[in-house]
């Protein structure tokens, strides 16, 4: 973006603030732009920072009001701005396992009476039951501590299972998502093998997490901030009599500037009145022949939009004719 720094002036401020509440300690406030606001000034938080991107960090429960404002000239448009609050990733080391949240629940299949050493299949089902997004957990489970004999020919108590430990990488789970997961065990006990159970089991299991990261579900809020109207500065030239001019991109344009930093197009607002052709293009090119035998000062005016809505008016003089009377042009 061109920035012209002498052209802004406090007197002409917009200022507009934010409130919002944050819930959880470390949150983080990113303002981004949805185009380049080149020399947009925002403060508030752990600082003044230029658009369009600033970071600030809250306190949990917490309102904080953050002023954000805009200096420039006095022609304004909303422009579109977003807000994205999400928690900051906690990473876990594999010394202190986070549960994230999730909630664990068991299940075993034995409704009917079954011998030892059978296949038992144990089911977990999780739950995100919290209000954070759970992003590459690994869940880990360990086989029942002991199994609850409901019938037995033995009086050898508890049955103690062996088998391995079954991992898996869960899939990313939204808040209040869930799903469910099985292993098959084989139990084996220092019990007859008449023996037959029915129950559930003591299952235990541990969530961690495998990049370690929790991530809050993303919320946007959408700001509005000032939008500068382009700026146009008249151009000049001479043009031999009798005679196709052709003017190539960026024309007319190449002296305009946008304050925001943005592409700006070129309409015709008022066309050269002594010109057998003309035609201007959206890049500010265009060619111009003039009237036959023309000759004297040519003025045409033009507008330079924004693709915010935000314009300025342009004007182009030249003389057609001999180069001795070119200084016409600039009274």
């Amino acid at each position: 973006a061109r920035m012209i720094p002498e052209l802004l002036a406090l007197d002409t401020a917009v200022s507009e603030a934010l409130t919002w509440t944050a819930d959880r300690d470390d949150t983080l406030i990113v303002v981004t732009a949805d185009h380049e606001a080149g020399g947009l000034m925002v403060s508030g938080g752990n600082g003044v920072g230029q658009l369009p991107s600033h970071t600030w960090t809250t306190q949990a429960n917490t309102d904080e009001r953050v002023p954000y404002f805009i200096w420039g000239e006095t022609s304004i448009t909303a422009v579109p701005l977003n807000l994205v609050m999400y928690g900051v990733l906690k990473q876990a080391t594999s010394a202190v396992p986070q549960n994230c949240d999730l909630r664990l629940h068991t299940a075993v299949d034995t409704p009917q009476p079954r011998p030892v050493e059978d296949p038992l299949t144990l089911s977990w089902t999780i739950h995100n039951q919290s209000v954070w997004r759970t992003e590459g957990a690994v869940f880990s489970s360990t086989l029942p501590a002991e199994l609850l004999v409901a019938e037995s020919l033995s009086s050898t108590l508890p049955i103690t299972p062996t088998g391995t430990v079954g991992q898996w990488l869960l899939p990313p789970l939204a808040p209040q998502e869930g799903l469910t997961l099985t292993l098959t065990a084989v139990v084996t006990a220092n019990v007859p093998v008449s023996t037959a159970l029915v129950s559930t089991a003591v299952v235990s299991g541990t969530v961690t997490d495998a990049p370690a990261y929790t991530v809050r579900e993303l919320q946007a809020i959408t700001l509005t901030v000032a939008n500068i109207q382009p700026i146009t500065r008249t151009d000049l030239y001479f043009f031999a009599a009798n005679q196709t001019q052709e003017i190539p991109a960026p024309g007319l344009l190449g002296n305009d500037f946008d304050w925001n930093g943005d592409e700006i197009t070129a309409v015709l607002s008022v066309g050269p009145p002594n010109a057998e052709t003309f035609a201007l293009q959206p890049d500010g090119s265009f060619v111009y022949t003039p009237r036959p035998g023309f000759a004297g000062l040519e003025i045409f005016q033009y507008l330079a939009y924004d693709p915010h809505g935000g314009w300025g008016i342009g004007e182009v003089r030249f003389y057609v004719g001999e180069q001795i009377l070119l200084p016409l042009i600039q009274r």
